[in-house]
């Protein structure tokens, strides 16, 4: 899955974003392990069969993320 979250209070080489706060159908945490963040630029719809389309519209990562 892919969930954007817009980038906020950029200033000079530091900004952030508030990740979501979901669960799934079992009351688990959705991100609950590893998990990548990369920096886009635009908030585009992915889904498991067009995923490379990021590609193009990547400018920073895939950087890793551990949650959980």
């Amino acid at each position: 899955n892919t969930t954007y979250s817009p980038l906020m209070n950029i200033s000079g080489n530091t900004g952030m974003t508030i990740q979501p706060d979901v669960a799934t159908f079992a009351g688990d945490p959705a991100i609950n392990g590893t998990m990548f963040v990369a920096l886009t630029d635009a908030n585009i719809t992915f889904t498991p069969f067009n995923l490379s389309m990021i590609n193009p519209h990547v400018f920073a990562g895939p950087a890793l993320y551990q949650a959980g």
